[in-house]
């Protein structure tokens, strides 16, 4: 009898604690480093070109680019080193162009989407030289999602690509 009273009052424990813990608020923080991996492809790129940097250079690239390209680039960065000469990037990621550029008139779109990959259009003109003439200019984002977040796969421009630059 003893231990049926025992078992009782055992359950009745831990009944009591599940109850106290399902009432009570569950509150998650997200780090910033979370928050950052979490960010939609489309608010990313919008926020790159209205604060543009250079989503290649070594303490940026984990935290934009999927892994495949962080290695790419890591070998670049390697081999360049070792032969003592410039890499095969040699133009601004953000534009696919060595020239200088100010992004003007910049329209970001969410061209495709799916629950782990996703197309990002930018439009923009270049008003580094007040030229009205200036073309509009298109580049795509790739991205896909996995267990790092939303990480870019590739860049896309009018005659190439950064997966076949690095290549």
């Amino acid at each position: 009898m003893f231990h049926l009273y025992r078992r009782v009052l055992l359950l009745l424990a831990l009944a009591a604690a599940l109850a106290s813990f399902l009432a009570s608020p569950i509150s998650i923080t997200a780090t910033s480093a979370q928050t950052a991996q979490d960010t939609e492809p489309l608010a990313l790129i919008s926020a790159l070109y209205k604060a543009p940097k250079d989503i290649t250079a070594p303490n940026q690239r984990q935290k934009y680019l999927s892994r495949q390209l962080t290695n790419l680039l890591e070998a670049d960065d390697s081999a360049a080193k070792k032969n003592n000469e410039p890499g095969k990037l040699d133009y601004d990621v953000m534009n696919g162009s060595q020239d200088l550029v100010k992004y003007g008139n910049v329209k970001t779109s969410l061209t495709s989407s799916t629950q782990d990959q996703a197309l990002v259009t930018v439009q923009f003109k270049n008003t580094a030289f007040n030229d009205p003439s200036a073309p509009i200019e298109t580049v795509r984002y790739e991205f896909r999602k996995g267990d790092r977040g939303w990480r870019i796969t590739n860049i896309l421009y009018a005659n190439h690509d950064l997966l076949g630059t690095l290549k």
